[in-house]
């Protein structure tokens, strides 16, 4: 079953789904807070438009609508003016006529949230809100810019033509990206600037399935930006992502596309769990069968390699593989467990435990790779590595947990490591730089 809508429908359907064992559950959440980025070499004129169309087409109701503009404090004053005097030149009417920008939001109820949320908000924060200059009858809400002191005074996704503007110092980028990732939500993300490794800082730690570079970040191109996000935007492959009608099917493994750049493969972490394996009471054709397994996760691995996607000139479209920082790893035998471990190492990723795993005595022994947790650690984890069959009331209860929907991967006839990745296109406007920074600063 395939469900698309909000985060709280998609929750209590999946809660509901959870419990049955005769449906494949694959519940895609949609929206967040979605950021953008905008650092001092930005070209103001190009942010502009991307601003207007990220946040206000389609009345703000896109779930990778732009959320949260972060502006660099040295061109926020100036940046701000020049959105203001662009979104006094919206016209929200009746989308039937041609010269209608912003047409209404839609029904009542989503009307009366957001102007619930405005009303609210106008009573803390400095705003510009566009005056409707029409009579139309409908469910339509002003374009309204807040402009906040940090991120903490929004609490939740606002789904509508409300954009939170934050400033920020340039010394203060990385607790930025930090402060955007403890959100949850991990759907699009935009960043404007023309120095190549300020870009690549922020690729590199922001939690988004969809990056765009100087250019909006919406209106996603099938066939060229696979689209979808993780975490609380996402809970499977992309949709026109290689991996999205696998995810449909009854595959034991799915095959994985060809790479344009390959994978990294976490060597010392990997051999520790081979090493350390030695040591444990595991049968000749146990350690056999690990080694086979290992052989395998390093042909496998997906992690940090990309493929360029066809796209039109100007545009630069990428796809990656990013594995998860950690997984809860859930019963099974000591060889099974161990297994997993090899998997999952090979691609740097921690596994927790519980404290009465089979693994938990020797948890020190594997470094990294593995860390005993209490119960409160398997809750928390959104990827639960189920190596054997877990009590459908287990799942019900955590379906139902606040925060990211849990995946629970099917682990029992061995780990398949191409269901965990999250997938992250990325997709960059090569003629928007407007000369390469870098360049001219070393001139």
């Amino acid at each position: 079953m395939i469900f698309t809508g909000s985060t709280d429908v998609a929750k209590r359907i999946n809660t509901i789904l959870a419990a049955r064992t005769d449906n494949p559950v694959l519940i895609a959440e949609t929206g967040g807070m979605n950021a953008m980025i905008v650092d001092s070499t930005a070209l103001p004129e190009q942010v502009c438009t991307d601003v207007l169309a990220s946040a206000f087409d389609s009345a703000g109701q896109r779930c990778s609508a732009l959320r949260i503009l972060c502006i660099q404090e040295d061109i926020a004053d100036h940046m701000i003016e020049m959105i203001k005097g662009a979104m006094d030149e919206l016209m929200v009417n009746n989308p039937a006529y041609l010269a209608t920008d912003v047409g209404p939001v839609i029904d009542a109820e989503a009307q009366e949230n957001l102007l619930n949320h405005i009303n609210t908000l106008k009573q803390t924060a400095p705003y510009h809100e566009v005056k409707v200059r029409s009579h139309a009858q409908g469910t339509f809400v002003a374009p309204v810019m807040f402009e906040l002191k940090n991120l903490s005074q929004l609490k939740k996704e606002v789904f509508g033509p409300v954009l939170h503007v934050v400033r920020f110092a340039a010394h203060e980028l990385n607790d930025l990206i930090d402060n955007i990732n403890k959100k949850g939500f991990a759907l699009t993300h935009g960043i404007h600037s023309r120095i190549d490794g300020t870009i690549d800082n922020i690729t590199s730690r922001i939690e988004a399935g969809n990056v765009y570079i100087n250019r909006n970040i919406v209106g996603a191109v099938v066939g060229v930006q696979p689209f979808g996000g993780h975490g609380m935007s996402g809970t499977g492959p992309k949709a026109g992502g290689p991996f999205y009608l696998q995810r449909l099917s009854k595959l034991d493994t799915w095959y994985a596309p060809k790479v344009d750049f390959p994978a990294r493969v976490n060597e010392t972490a990997l051999n520790q769990v081979l090493s350390t394996a030695k040591a444990l009471n595991l049968s000749a054709d146990e350690l056999r069968s690990l080694e086979a397994v290992a052989d395998q996760a390093r042909k496998n691995s997906l992690n940090e390699a990309y493929t360029v996607l066809p796209g039109p000139t100007g545009e630069r479209n990428t796809l990656s593989w990013r594995a998860p920082h950690s997984v809860a790893l859930y019963g099974g035998t000591a060889a099974a467990s161990v297994e997993a471990l090899a998997v999952l190492a090979a691609n740097g990723i921690t596994a927790h435990i519980l404290p009465n795993h089979i693994l938990a005595a020797s948890a020190d022994l594997f470094g990294d790779s593995l860390v005993v947790s209490e119960q409160a650690g398997l809750d928390s984890h959104n990827i639960i590595i189920a190596l054997e069959s877990m009590p459908s009331d287990e799942q019900v209860r955590l379906a139902a947990l606040d925060g990211s929907i849990r995946r629970i991967i099917d682990a029992t006839g061995g780990l398949d490591i191409t269901r965990l990745y999250h997938e992250i296109s990325q997709s960059y406007n090569t003629t928007a730089a407007g000369g390469n920074a870098s360049l001219m600063a070393s001139a």
